[in-house]
């Protein structure tokens, strides 16, 4: 069974907008993803090995899809 790891509530300030979103780490998952629910809120999943950097890094590329 894979490891799941606490859900971490974060923000990213991308172009004087902050992103606000629940991080999801798992020991099994090999790539990142990004969920918007209906209610607008932004959950990422991401492998435990990457770094906190990687992933703001790859929130603030998809900044513009997640802002619409």
């Amino acid at each position: 069974m894979p490891t799941q790891y606490p859900q971490t509530n974060c923000h990213l300030q991308v172009n004087q907008t902050a992103i606000e979103y629940c991080l999801q780490r798992s020991s099994r998952r090999r790539s990142m993803a990004i969920l918007i629910k209906d209610d607008g809120r932004v959950k990422v999943y991401a492998p435990k090995s990457i770094s906190e950097d990687k992933i703001r890094h790859f929130i603030s590329q998809k900044a513009l899809w997640i802002f619409k």
